[in-house]
């Protein structure tokens, strides 16, 4: 990863966060992409030099176009985009507002197809490119109320399937990390407290915890996302499943007999 550059959205905190903190220090230079201005400002000085805050909303064409001008002004290259920015919100289908339901595939699906325009050119200018999208087990185990959330991300799923195919006489490679539960970021906050209870109390009734385990820190998804960004040009990741690891009980003394 010496001497590359990535940008990095939703860079803030979680998992875009420690994807930044990976590949800086693996020596690459990083564009950590976000709304929170202040809070970029202070991950980007405590990373170093070679971290760049910008703050932009991904689901804003022209707030995109100024954050990957920036990029292009201060490296001059970009080899990597990882598009880790998303929102998931709890809503009733009963009463879901079309509003709500829009922004969820305005920022899961449309944030990282405007980022992809954007890098694309820079891509082509270093002859070769890598575009991780982060999506979510919900694609295949969708929880309740998340519908909006799971249904962007398999939107996100499919189109970089289509992306992948589209960019490939240009030497850029599309790839997928579907991530299950992880501790350290910020998914839930600002939920509304009557629709997280009423969710949970639908999944715990469908037995929904029972084998889940503990959620992984997302210090050890970052690993997966930057090994994924590392692998030689001659392989390609489609999708990349990573969940927590089980934790099974311990055999009891009947079962050892």
């Amino acid at each position: 990863m010496s001497g590359k550059v990535f940008a990095v959205t939703g860079a803030s905190s979680g998992l875009g966060l420690a994807i930044c903190r990976e590949l800086i220090r693996r020596g690459a230079g990083v564009a950590l992409i976000a709304r929170s201005t202040a809070v970029l400002d202070e991950e980007a000085h405590a990373l170093g030099p070679t971290a760049l805050p910008l703050a932009c909303d991904v689901a804003d064409e022209q707030s995109v176009a100024g954050a990957f001008a920036a990029i292009a002004a201060r490296f001059g290259k970009l080899h990597g985009l990882v598009n880790c920015a998303a929102i998931g919100l709890p809503v009733s289908l009963a009463e879901l507002p079309p509003k709500e339901f829009m922004a969820h595939f305005a920022v899961n699906v449309l944030g990282p197809a405007l980022c992809t325009k954007a890098a694309l050119p820079l891509m082509v200018k270093a002859g070769t490119g890598e575009i991780l999208n982060v999506s979510s087990i919900s694609v295949d185990d969708p929880f309740p109320m998340l519908a909006p959330y799971a249904a962007s991300k398999a939107a996100l799923e499919t189109w970089s399937v289509a992306a992948q195919r589209e960019l490939l006489d240009r030497n850029v490679r599309v790839q997928v990390l579907r991530v299950g539960s992880m501790s350290g970021g910020k998914f839930a906050t600002g939920w509304d407290p009557d629709m997280a209870r009423q969710a949970v109390e639908i999944a715990r009734a469908q037995g929904r915890f029972s084998d889940r385990g503990a959620p992984m820190p997302a210090e050890d998804a970052a690993l997966a996302a930057v090994d994924m960004l590392a692998l030689p040009r001659s392989a390609h990741a489609e999708l990349v499943v990573l969940k927590p690891r089980h934790v099974l009980p311990p055999a009891s003394p009947e079962r050892c007999e």
